[in-house]
């Protein structure tokens, strides 16, 4: 309940800290006050292709999530278990890792279509992170040699092995590139979209509402990004957790 509180009342100082500074500012052009910008989320409630484009991003969402969390998961068990896999993939990830994803959505742009362009470029982005955080699981602690004599000790089969050991061992790994991947897939897809503009996309949208200089518009697109980014990643923990 206390925890709920100082949730609350910080996002109460926030939205006074935003109308102060709109007062301050005074143009709507730059910095819309609270008010009209939640009239205008209101608004595009309302409307069915707004529906839409949510909908398209979040299937994009999903797509590149669940590739990258497959392919990342695969590659990352073969990185863990044979260092040469690992030494040879090491420089392509740091390259990814390293990659603005501005640019890397520019350079993908000559080769995908304005609707796959993002998918791609967020699975891109989210792999290294799968790879990392799986990849970690099966450096082996003093105690996961204890374990290890012990199973040998009472002759585990290498099913038993990877069932009472591996696997507890590597899900806390897994869960930890799930939840950080998923937030990475978020951030790049809308990011993609609003540089490729498919046909139906918040991305889409937002890149719209600025060329037409909707401040207000913008904002609460925006707000809904975020509001749904944040609903989703919580949703995604609790599971985890659960």
């Amino acid at each position: 309940m206390k925890k709920a509180v100082v949730k609350i009342t910080s996002i109460f100082l926030l939205i006074i800290v935003w109308q102060s500074a709109a007062f301050f500012v005074d143009s709507p052009l730059i910095l819309p006050f609270p008010k009209d910008v939640f009239e205008c989320l209101i608004s595009l409630l309302r409307k069915t292709f707004f529906w839409k484009n949510i909908g398209a991003t979040f299937l994009r969402v999903f797509e590149s999530f669940f590739i990258a969390i497959i392919f990342g998961s695969m590659i990352g068990i073969f990185c863990g278990k044979f260092r040469l896999i690992s030494d040879f993939l090491e420089f392509p990830i740091s390259i990814l890792r390293s990659t603005p994803v501005v640019a890397l959505i520019l350079i993908l742009m000559f080769a995908f279509k304005s609707s796959m362009l993002p998918v791609i470029t967020a699975v891109l982005m989210s792999i290294p992170v799968m790879i990392s955080t799986v990849s970690g699981g099966f450096l082996i602690s003093p105690s996961d040699k204890k374990m290890f004599e012990m199973a040998d000790v009472y002759e585990f089969s290498k099913i038993q092995k990877i069932k009472f050991i591996w696997i507890p061992k590597l899900k806390p790994f897994f869960l930890s590139g799930m939840i950080s991947s998923f937030g990475m897939s978020w951030k790049v897809v809308v990011a993609g979209e609003v540089l490729s503009l498919p046909k139906n996309a918040l991305g889409t949208q937002l890149a719209t509402a600025q060329v037409h200089l909707e401040t207000q518009e913008v904002m609460a697109i925006s707000i809904i990004v975020i509001f749904l980014s944040f609903l989703l990643e919580s949703v995604l923990k609790h599971i985890c957790k659960k």
